[in-house]
Order: structure tokens, then C-alpha cells, then sequence
């Protein structure tokens, strides 16, 4: 072997050496600095021990917190803490209390440093009530069915009954079921503001009949029916219902039977024999 030989092998083991050694150092600054992270994760004062809640009114407050702690638990990864208040998921949590909270329509979860999350619920307001028979749920402003009513006083609220085959409440034989609108949002509101506009005409809305077809039968507290359909203009409805009631109706409306508006300002009535 030549010197130069001699001298360019001995150059590739200093290479190879210094190699060694990069490659030492680097496994031990990652090493020193993963133990320093899991460590920095792992300090109780990090740790979640702190639920602040607002905005409910009659959700258990107390429930909440103490689901919101339970659903902490475990490691992501077998390693980090789920209950570090930088490491929590909040769309987790807030996924969770959805799920476990019918009334809440929203809940938002926040970091409360060092140690706390805040909880922000809005609830659900009671508008309505989905029936079958005698036994109702609760329908919130957005025409979503979702809670059973234990004890409620009827008069208060317009009852909703479904008699469509197809419905949500088929195969329901004992009370309605939850977790799905009655109908559509806007389909719902058109309705609620049509029976909250006859006070000034001595009769009430007591409730709306949903059929088959598409239409609704609106029950009167004086015991005659409206029948609108999906198609029917709310504020031609009304106006048309007004000046029948009070032009040929008028002295005949103890005996009316129903008013039908399905069809503009062709209107239909019938009275009982």
C-alpha cells in the first residue's frame, strides 16, 4: 500500500468515526429532549382538574363537569396524557357532551390555563311538542325533536302530531322518538308563525296534524281546522282566513267544520250537519 494509499484509508475511518459520533449525539439530544417533553406533559400543573362551565340553565352543571373530567382519561400514544390542558382535544370533548346532552344545542371547549377548560353551552330553547297519544318531546326552535316532556303544561305549547307512514315516528307504537327534525327548519317556522297570529281573533292554534300527502290539519281551540299544504303563502293564508271568518263565516262559525287554503284565494269550507 502506497502512502497515499495509506493516508486516504486512515482519512475514511476519521470520516466514519466522526459519523459515529454525530449520529451518538443526535440519538442523545433527541433522547434528552423527548424526556423533557413527556416530562413538561406530565406535570400536575398542567394537569386538567378545573371545569368551568356557563351558560346553562337546565342542564345539570354538575353532570357536565364531571363528564367533561371523565372523558380525559388515557394516553395518546400509550405515553402523553390526554388530561394535559395543551394536549386536550376540545372538538372531542365537546363531541362528547353533545352526545350525552340532548338540550344543548352547542357546546364550545376552552383551554383556562394552567389547569382548567372552559365549557360554553347554549341550550336548547322549548318551542314545540312532538306527540303520540298523550305522550310529547320536546321541539326546539329549529323544528328538532329532543327530549321526552315528563311533565309539561300542554296548553303552553302548539302540539305537533306526525301521521305521515314514512315518518320518523313509524314503528314508535308507545311515544315519539328523538334526535331527528319533525320537518324542515324553514317549513317549521312558516307554521309556528302562523298559529302565534290569531290572538286578536278570539281563537287559538292547538295543534298541527302532519299528513301523508303533504298537508297540515290545524286543530282550533274553538274546534274547527285550518288545512294548509307545503305550497301555501303564510301571509295570504291568514289574510284570506281573517275575511272569511269575519265576512260569510261569521255567523255560522260555531259550526264550521274546517277552512281549507290550500289553494290561494279560492277558499273552501264546510260546516257540521
Amino acid at each position: 500500500m502506497t502512502r497515499r494509499e495509506e493516508i486516504l484509508a486512515r482519512s475514511r475511518k476519521i470520516r466514519r468515526r466522526k459519523g459515529f459520533f454525530k449520529a451518538l449525539l443526535g440519538m442523545l439530544v433527541f433522547s434528552v429532549l423527548f424526556a423533557g417533553v413527556t416530562w413538561f406533559f406530565h406535570l400536575d400543573f398542567f394537569t386538567i382538574k378545573n371545569v368551568y362551565v356557563r351558560g346553562v340553565e337546565t342542564i345539570d352543571e354538575k353532570e357536565i363537569k364531571y363528564k367533561t373530567i371523565n372523558n380525559l382519561g388515557g394516553l395518546y400514544f400509550w405515553l402523553l396524557p390526554k388530561d394535559n390542558v395543551f394536549l386536550v382535544s376540545k372538538d372531542n370533548i365537546s363531541a362528547k357532551l353533545l352526545n350525552s346532552f340532548a338540550r344543548a344545542k352547542s357546546i364550545k371547549v376552552g383551554r383556562n390555563l394552567p389547569d382548567g377548560l372552559d365549557v360554553e353551552v347554549k341550550e336548547r330553547i322549548n318551542t314545540a311538542l312532538s306527540c303520540k297519544s298523550e305522550v310529547c318531546a320536546y321541539i326546539d326552535e329549529d323544528g328538532f325533536v329532543f327530549e321526552r316532556a315528563i311533565a309539561f303544561d300542554g296548553k303552553e305549547f302548539l302540539k305537533f302530531f306526525d301521521e305521515r307512514e314514512d315518518s320518523f315516528f313509524a314503528g314508535s307504537s308507545i311515544s315519539p322518538r328523538v334526535g331527528e327534525n319533525i320537518l324542515d327548519k324553514e317549513e317549521f317556522e312558516k307554521l309556528m308563525r302562523f298559529a302565534e297570529t290569531f290572538a286578536s281573533e278570539k281563537f287559538s292554534v292547538e295543534s298541527v296534524h302532519i299528513k301523508e300527502n303533504g298537508s297540515y290539519f290545524i286543530n282550533t281551540n274553538e274546534g274547527w281546522n285550518i288545512i294548509l299544504n307545503k305550497q301555501t303563502d303564510i301571509a295570504s293564508a291568514r289574510e284570506n282566513l281573517v275575511i272569511s271568518l269575519n265576512g260569510e263565516i261569521k255567523d255560522k262559525r260555531v259550526n264550521l267544520n274546517y277552512i281549507d287554503l290550500r289553494f290561494g284565494n279560492k277558499i273552501f269550507y264546510k260546516f257540521r250537519e
